[in-house]
């Protein structure tokens, strides 16, 4: 008996199993929570129990205190179950699991909790594991959650978070889009969010999840335990953080893609962390960050964080701020940081570093904006691949460096845009890579702004119709000047450590000859066979089997198109047809590319040339004729035309006797800002493949080699380079060179500004075609043999012991030709010890109008008077 009643006894300490507590709304009294009838039994839920709204009519509490073990809204099939917080009303949800306050919490319902004053007190919030709609309406007053909150937990269910105002307190971790494919959204347009201080905020962790924020106030965390904010928190995931307004702040890491695909797009409004903005956190992770606006403050922003993940940062407009670090771009995986405007401030003592490790795999381009480095330089591909391109904009900064470890690979492409030194010397460093070239584009700037610095040794590679301009207070001293079609002295002094001869001339860029590698012998650019690309068996030649497109393909890297004059040689053979099969392609995207086709669609006979910039695309279709198994040589020249447009000549010839089979002119007219290539060049250089029209197969050929020039190669030189074939050496190189007359149609010019000063060093001759005269010559000799293009009215002034040898100059220019000329015309000053070497020739008029007018030129002086008609030396 005593045994019996001891038992008796625990079992009445047991627990016992509470059943739900129904709303039927049976009161008919506005739907007030505290009143008993309004629960199925006349009933009202205790402090143990589990409320369950499934059905209209709506639940308000306006006033007094509700406290539930549990609440579930939405547990009718079918039907909405809506509960309402009012200004007095104070509701507690009490159990301490991931269940406490459970939305949508059968198939096809609605829960619908909505907050408009009052205090909100939950352990946990849950959306169901059902394809139900759950909703919260935070309007105002305060929600306080004390554990974990899983949002969008259903599997093909909707959840939607809309606060316009009030107050979240998230005292633990917070997961929208949590599992099973489940697509939550939190909708921010006013109040405030306390983000996780004790555990992550996860944006899409296996399901699917949406942060979009218009207005209000986020702190993600900003005690010691504070952790992650992760975009994109599993493999499976896809996270989306959106703002257009608002104000962030946070101390823990914002890591954009943490493992799945995490995007972070924010066009207004501020994102302000003490901690790093990581991009592709682990191997396989995708994150993407676009920023159209607003401010975008870390640590560190580290793009392509992991090595196997990938990032890429997109500044438009806005500013990007790193407060005391750097801005890592590939510095173990795969990362891009492309800035078309706003502004990149890198503060403190931090740098830009791209693919600093070894894996690491880095590019940045520079299109417009401001980058300024304050704390240090820039390097590229210190151990690993790294690319810098400048095509616009203005980049502040000590030094940029290349490839400083054995093995990496550094390429520096200044295409355009301003380099703005702020500190005096090198500003350019070049390590002992196996990759380091650095290439001169159009219309790049130096601006010494104060500052004496140099090049450090490092020779710009110029590509055809490149430009440098020296601007800015201050010395730039180069080593030699570099073979620009254009350079100018525009304010401060260019100094030159030795002459040379600036004449143009076609040069070789890059030479890909694929015997049993894919390195460039030339321009250092080392080519990458994709899939199932393959030596042929003599070791002399890739072959491409064909196939869906990534099947097979080779990548000759990025920035290689570049320049205005070049001419690209393929010896190669189509194998068979595949379907829109490319010979080459270059471009970034369907708007900017330029490609051969082998065939167009399957048709053998059909083929295609065609370039796009912008919304427009031209093309030219069936001028060769491609055979199966049929070895050739296949060149694809750009030459750019005095009125701007650019001539594509492609042309088929015989590999054996450099005869012409098949050729065709083809000039695009109307494109967007008159098309060059250097504005397809970001995007890969491949063969047999495309990367912008993914339905297009991977051809099957084979190359035996692929040449790029700087320059455009005339027939002659053409039909020697195909005779003297893919294993040309470098005599026969050099005979190629020698063959070219294309020189002619390369004007190179040199001027000379007001108020600026060329130093080309006592003892030394620069030889230059054509002189825009101004400023003044303090050293050295200036030989001008082609054309002297002058303003009147401007002095030039030639320095004690420096010499300016026009005695080859066979034209005069005014350099406006519309300029009137006054009496005292265009006048060079020269000092009592200064020269000028003069013919006894005359000189043609080539442009402009000079009746009446001759030039002199004498021992002290030359000038343009008014004496005759005829332009003389005397």
């Amino acid at each position: 008996m005593k045994k019996l009643l001891m038992m008796t006894v625990a079992a009445a300490m047991l627990p016992l199993a509470q059943a739900d507590v129904v709303w039927d709304g049976g009161a008919n009294d506005g739907g007030n929570l505290l009143t008993k009838e309004n629960w199925s039994g006349d009933v009202a839920p205790a402090a143990a129990d589990t409320a369950a709204i499934g059905d209209a009519p709506e639940a308000v509490l306006s006033n007094g205190t509700a406290t539930y073990a549990h609440l579930k809204l939405g547990t009718t099939a079918g039907k909405t179950g809506s509960l309402t917080v009012g200004s007095g009303g104070n509701l507690k949800v009490t159990t301490a699991d991931t269940g406490a306050l459970v939305m949508g919490n059968a198939n096809t319902a609605k829960g619908v909790l909505t907050i408009n004053g009052g205090d909100v007190t939950i352990e946990s919030l849950q959306s169901g594991n059902t394809s139900a709609t759950s909703t919260v309406n935070m309007v105002s007053g305060s929600l306080t959650i004390n554990q974990w909150a899983n949002w969008g937990h259903n599997s093909s269910g909707y959840t939607e978070f809309n606060q316009s105002g009030g107050t979240v307190t998230l005292k633990k971790g917070f997961q929208i889009g949590r599992q099973n494919n489940g697509k939550s959204v939190w909708n921010m347009s006013g109040g405030e969010l306390s983000g996780s201080v004790g555990d992550y905020f996860l944006i899409g962790n296996t399901g699917s999840g949406y942060f979009n924020l218009l207005d209000g106030t986020v702190n993600f965390g900003s005690s010691s335990a504070s952790k992650d904010v992760r975009i994109a928190g599993t493999a499976s995931s896809k996270g989306f953080f959106t703002q257009s307004g608002g104000d962030v702040t946070s101390s823990s890491l914002l890591a954009v893609g943490y493992a799945g695909t995490g995007t972070y797009t924010i066009s207004g409004g501020t994102f302000t962390s003490t901690a790093n903005m990581n991009l592709g956190v682990t191997s396989g992770a995708s994150g993407t960050v676009t920023q159209d606006g607003g401010i975008v403050t870390a640590k560190d922003v580290r793009v392509g964080h992991a090595s196997g993940a990938t990032g890429r940062y997109t500044l438009n407009a806005g500013t990007n701020v790193t407060s005391t670090g750097w801005v890592q771009i590939g510095p173990v995986g795969a990362g891009e940081y492309i800035q078309n405007g706003g502004e990149l401030q890198m503060n403190g003592t931090s740098k830009m570093q791209i693919a600093d490790g070894a894996t690491g795999e880095g590019l940045y381009v520079i299109n417009g904006g401001l980058c300024s480095v304050d704390g240090d330089n820039i390097t590229v591909g210190r151990a690993g691949k790294g690319v810098f391109v400048m095509n616009g904009g203005t980049v502040a900064a000590k030094k940029i460096s290349s490839g400083t470890s054995s093995g990496s690979h550094g390429r520096v492409l200044l295409n355009g845009g301003t380099f703005k030194a702020t500190a005096a010397g090198s500003i350019f460093a070049k390590g002992g890579a196996t990759t380091n070239d650095w290439t001169l584009g159009r219309n790049f700037t130096v601006d010494t702004n104060g500052k004496n610095v140099s090049d450090g040794g490092v020779a710009l590679a110029a590509a055809s119709g490149s430009s440098l301009t020296k601007d800015g207070d201050g010395t730039l001293t180069l080593a030699k000047l570099p073979g620009a079609d254009s350079v100018t002295v525009a304010k401060g002094t260019l100094a030159l450590t030795a002459g040379g001869d600036n004449t143009a001339s076609a040069a070789l860029a890059h030479r890909w000859s694929f015997n049993g590698d894919a390195s460039d012998s030339v321009g250092g650019a080392t080519a990458a066979l994709v899939g199932t690309a393959a030596y042929t068996e003599d070791g002399k030649a890739v072959t491409l089997p064909g196939g869906n497109n990534g099947t097979s393909y080779v990548n000759l890297g990025k920035g290689i198109l570049v320049g205005d004059n070049l001419t690209l040689e393929f010896w190669a053979k189509r194998v068979s047809v595949t379907k829109w099969g490319r010979v080459f392609e270059c471009g970034t995207d369907q708007s900017n590319f330029v490609t051969v086709s082998w065939v167009r669609s399957t048709n053998a006979s059909q083929n295609k040339l065609a370039v796009k910039y912008g919304a427009v695309e031209q093309n030219q279709t069936d001028k060769m004729a491609f055979t199966d198994g049929e070895r050739i040589h296949f060149a694809v020249r750009f030459r750019k035309n005095a009125n701007g447009t650019t001539t594509i000549t492609w042309v088929k010839r015989n590999p054996a006797t450099g005869e012409v089979v098949n050729t065709s002119d083809f000039t695009p007219t109307g494109l967007d800002e008159g098309w060059t290539l250097d504005k397809v060049a970001e995007g890969n250089f491949n063969l047999g493949h495309t990367d912008v029209w993914t339905s297009d197969n991977d051809a099957n050929a084979i190359y035996d080699e692929v040449r790029v020039w700087h320059g455009a190669l005339s027939d002659d030189a053409l039909t020697l380079s195909a005779q003297k074939g893919p294993d040309a050496t470098a005599e026969d190189i050099a005979a190629i060179v020698a063959k070219n007359d294309e020189t002619a149609t390369v004007e190179r010019t040199l001027e000379i500004a007001p108020g600026a000063t060329l130093v080309i060093g006592d003892g030394n001759t620069l030889t230059q075609p054509v002189l825009d005269a101004g400023g003044t010559l303090a050293s050295g000799t200036l030989a001008v043999t082609k054309r002297l293009v002058v303003t009147p009215g401007q002095t030039m002034t030639i320095a004690s012991g420096a010499t300016l040898d026009l005695s080859a100059v066979t034209e005069v220019a005014l350099k406006d030709a519309s300029a009137a000329v006054p009496a005292d015309g265009w006048v060079i000053a020269t000092s009592s010890s200064g020269g000028i070497v003069s013919g006894s020739k005359e000189l043609k008029l080539t442009t402009g109008a000079l009746k009446g007018y001759t030039l002199f030129i004498s021992p002290t002086q030359a000038r343009i008077g008014k004496r005759g008609l005829i332009i003389s030396f005397h």
